[in-house]
């Protein structure tokens, strides 16, 4: 089956047609104790069908519907942004993250913000890709879900369910996650799928409703990488860990360094706990679910499920406290 699979991404994308495809990966800006920003990584690539002629194009930035004047990105040769930085000779820098100072131009809203990213170029005019961008404080605590295999049933089955419209949902995710949301977590999902991807797992994850509840909205983070090699580092080599364990690493980097922001992880692999436990989440806030919809919270070694583990969400998530005002968390993260 896994082959079929192969066989059949090959022929839907070949590597040689990877230049058409378009994606973002959702953006984490984190607020300091100082006050100053910190993000992850800018991903965006304009894929040919958008921008042919991809020279000497600037990309503008527009955030909650308001553009950000004297800040651009520029564009490599096959489509990925970066940001031009000057350093102490003069030369231009290609960076993936802005400066705090950048940053704090966004004005930024706590939670969502939408940002959008324009090329124009004399031949196909305007184009735009749209993403999420998500300012957290520092104390902020995240839970992250994996999306194929967490979410979905089947790694395999889950990488191509958004494409063709199967459900293919475990039973009782979009309560539970709302629940801990409720307590005041905030839910990140992460996946291999590469940015491409980036419409279609947004719009699987907004579709899905159980029982009246929807899954709660987080950030996306998925794999800069091209499309066949995501799926072979996942399903074929079970290589995971290594993508989303560095990834959750970036993570934690752009919290303060004694803040441990990452407080419990969903997954159905071990390559998935071994990426939380690189991020430092406990193990008793490790859950791995297989495709029987059985999971086992990992530091127990007992077997559970999605509903039962709802039935007890204050036990496994207790309410966060209301937040203190900003001069004791400082005294507090300092101490």
């Amino acid at each position: 089956m896994i082959n079929g699979i192969k066989n059949l991404f090959s022929y839907l994308f070949d590597s040689k047609d990877y230049s058409t495809f378009s994606g973002v990966i959702d953006i984490i800006v984190v607020r300091q104790p100082d006050e100053s920003l910190k993000s992850m990584p800018f991903h965006i690539r304009f894929g040919t069908l958008k921008v042919l002629d991809n020279q000497n194009i600037n990309i503008q930035i527009i955030v909650n519907d308001k553009k950000i004047e004297d800040v651009f990105m520029f564009m490599l040769p096959e489509g990925a942004c970066y940001f031009p930085e000057l350093n102490v000779k003069n030369e231009i820098q290609k960076k993936l993250r802005p400066s705090s100072a950048i940053l704090k131009k966004f004005n930024l809203k706590n939670g969502y913000n939408k940002i959008q990213f324009v090329a124009e170029s004399d031949l196909q005019g305007k184009q735009l890709i749209e993403g999420k961008i998500y300012l957290y404080n520092y104390d902020t605590k995240l839970v992250i879900s994996d999306v194929d295999g967490t979410v979905t049933k089947s790694d395999v089955k889950g990488h191509i369910s958004t494409i063709i419209g199967k459900e293919w949902t475990h039973e009782d995710i979009a309560e539970l996650y709302t629940n801990i949301q409720k307590n005041g977590y905030k839910m990140v999902y992460l996946s291999s799928r590469p940015l491409y991807f980036y419409n279609y797992t947004q719009g699987y994850l907004k579709g899905i409703i159980q029982n009246g509840f929807t899954m709660p909205d987080g950030p996306i983070l998925l794999s800069p990488d091209q499309i066949i090699s995501s799926l072979n580092r996942e399903v074929v080599y079970k290589k995971a860990d290594e993508f989303k364990g560095a990834l959750l690493k970036d993570l934690r980097r752009v919290f303060p360094e004694q803040v441990i922001p990452i407080f419990a992880g969903f997954g159905n692999r071990d390559t998935d706990a071994t990426a939380c436990l690189y991020a430092g989440v406990l193990i008793d806030n490790i859950f791995i679910i297989n495709e029987q919809s059985q999971v086992e919270i990992l530091g127990k070694q007992e077997k559970s499920s999605y509903k039962k583990i709802n039935e007890k969400v204050q036990e496994f998530f207790p309410r966060l406290p209301k937040k203190k005002d900003e001069k004791q968390q400082k005294q507090q993260l300092h101490q």
